[in-house]
């Protein structure tokens, strides 16, 4: 990714989960997707990500607010605000990677607007 080919990581991260379906590898392709705007399937990896081991999801926030990023998107605001709600209190970010900056009142306001910005793109 930070080569800037996205097609190259989805085909090594592909090949990667086909060996051994890892957490790691499966959340890593949905952020690839992410990357790419590929909404859809970025929400399909990170839920199965998040099946494999639902704890060790839980003990890193970052996947959350991916997976609520994803979830805004693709303008599903009950369930990007469910993601920011299970984030730690104390959470805070500046926003790299296209987050929302903030704490998780800031994040939540912000993925509010882009689940509705999204619903307003829908044909």
């Amino acid at each position: 990714m930070s080569l800037n080919q996205p097609e190259h990581a989805l085909a090594d991260l592909n090949t990667s989960i086909e060996l051994e379906p890892k957490q790691t590898s499966i959340w890593s392709r949905g952020d690839v997707f992410r990357h790419i705007g590929d909404y859809a399937q970025a929400r399909n990896d990170y839920a199965r990500a998040e099946a494999i081991d639902p704890a060790n999801w839980e003990r890193h926030a970052f996947p959350l607010i991916y997976q609520a990023d994803v979830h805004a998107r693709l303008g599903d605001e009950a369930s990007a605000l469910a993601c920011c709600a299970r984030l730690p209190e104390d959470f805070w970010t500046p926003g790299h990677n296209g987050l929302p900056p903030g704490g998780k009142i800031e994040i939540a306001d912000e993925l509010s607007r882009r689940a509705a910005a999204a619903k307003t793109k829908r044909p």
